[in-house]
């Protein structure tokens, strides 16, 4: 036996080596108590898992169709035989029974809106008698003269527009001489201003305009200027003057802002014209 160390021959039963004082290990006897073979664990077996081949699908049920009215479409409610808007059958085959009371109920709403229809034009007629009325020969009033004046630029008409004015303005205004007619002067200078007013090109912007109010103050001394293009005659013939305030309200996306415009009237022959442009 040999020192595993250094490799010198080893005296039988030396408990140490001679040359190098290495401590004798018995390699042979270590060997023998090594089993031969370590034991193998145990595995338990696992159960095959059995997968089916197709999985059943869940059965959903169908949501109750909607139910419409087959004449007005109206949704109908689960169970409702007929439609609360128009009494149509839900399938269509009759309908509701009336009550009693409609046809009663109807008869009065039509007598009560002949009733107010025959108030209102008897209210609009009071108000063209009376001074409210608007024409190609002026108005019966100041406050109505300077309402139109905005009015029929926001309605695009173009002759209604002059024929608020006073002859004498119609004449300075067409160059036209004395002889001519309202009716001339009037056609001559709405041909010639189709397109009148900044009032029409604000709306094709998308403003709004409303007039809120208007006001008039009669007697009003007017400069002598103004009558600068007046025969002897035309001045003989004014009965009276007034300035007229109108409140007008400009909207637009949602912002809106008031503005008040003044204008002049006279009145001659008995009616009120526009006396300044």
């Amino acid at each position: 036996m040999k020192c595993i160390k250094c490799g010198k021959d080893l005296a039988e039963g030396a408990k140490f080596c001679l040359n190098c004082g290495a401590k004798v290990v018995d390699l042979a006897a270590i060997r023998s108590e090594i089993p031969a073979e370590a034991p193998k664990a145990e595995i338990p077996e696992v159960p095959n898992t059995v997968i089916p081949e197709e999985i059943p699908n869940a059965e959903i049920p169908e949501a109750p169709k909607a139910a419409f009215c087959p004449k007005c479409g109206t949704p109908l409610a689960p169970g409702q035989k007929f439609c609360l808007k128009c009494g149509a059958s839900a399938d269509g085959a009759a309908k509701a029974p009336r009550s009693a009371g409609n046809g009663i109920n109807k008869k009065w709403f039509i007598i009560g809106g002949c009733a107010l229809l025959a108030v209102i034009l008897a209210v609009v007629l009071i108000v063209v008698i009376a001074g409210g009325g608007v024409g190609k020969n002026g108005a019966s009033s100041p406050e109505a003269v300077g309402k139109a004046c905005f009015n029929t630029q926001l309605d695009g008409d173009v002759e209604g527009y002059y024929g608020l004015f006073c002859t004498p303005i119609l004449r300075d205004q067409s160059d036209m001489d004395e002889d001519a007619t309202r009716e001339d002067m009037i056609k001559y200078l709405a041909e010639k201003n189709a397109s009148m007013s900044s009032i029409s090109e604000m709306l094709k912007y998308g403003v709004s305009v409303d007039i809120k109010d208007v006001e008039a103050e009669t007697g009003y001394e007017i400069s002598s200027h103004m009558f600068y293009n007046f025969t002897e005659e035309e001045r003989a013939k004014v009965e009276d003057t007034a300035k007229v305030v109108v409140t007008m309200e400009y909207s637009m996306s949602g912002f809106s802002q008031t503005d008040t415009q003044t204008v002049y009237c006279v009145k001659m022959d008995g009616k009120w014209f526009l006396l300044d442009d």
